[in-house]
């Protein structure tokens, strides 16, 4: 389990907010924050982005300063997860932390033709993706493609892009992101 209670408590701390205060500004309970901050619970994404946005953090923010020592070894049982758009997008990390890391490698399922992401979110830094199962379609710029099991791409973060599942099977692809996006 990746333990991020730490850097959240941390930062509601210097905030000078009480788990009171927290609780009333992302509407959860006192009892589920502090769980999550001592790291007997696993937020979902989007408890983890009302809570950070709350903090006025953002994803990376938390993810970038959970310590980790190098090397990391990170058994498939122990992977961090987390489903959006009802359960038909999964991300999985495939390593503990973003902090002095220089790439991100994730596990992305999608069910359908669901998104993975929209590249809207337009910055510095390289994407790779790899098909491991299933089809894939990926706009880039005003380009599109059509990526099967085996195939890859590459492509800079900086043009407007889309990747997402084509069909009714899943679509399982690794996905490597430099600098950590997550």
């Amino acid at each position: 389990m990746l333990k991020m209670g730490n850097v959240l408590k941390h930062a509601r701390l210097q905030k000078g907010m009480t788990l009171e205060d927290l609780s009333l500004q992302c509407g959860y309970s006192k009892a589920l924050i502090s769980r999550i901050e001592n790291d007997s619970v696993s937020p979902s994404i989007l408890s983890l982005t009302k809570i950070s946005e709350a903090l006025d953090l953002t994803l990376y923010d938390i993810f970038a300063n959970v310590e980790v020592d190098e090397p990391t070894i990170l058994r498939m049982r122990d992977r961090q997860k987390f489903s959006a758009l009802n359960g038909q997008h999964e991300l999985e990390f495939l390593t503990t932390g973003a902090t002095g890391k220089l790439m991100q490698p994730l596990l992305i399922t999608l069910e359908g033709d669901a998104d993975s992401w929209a590249g809207t979110d337009l910055r510095n830094g390289e994407e790779f993706f790899l098909v491991l199962e299933g089809r894939a379609e990926v706009f880039v710029g005003e380009r599109r493609y059509v990526l099967k099991a085996g195939d890859s791409i590459y492509l800079k973060s900086t043009i407007a892009h889309t990747y997402r599942g084509m069909g009714k099977s899943k679509t399982v692809s690794l996905a490597v992101t430099y600098p950590p996006y997550y």
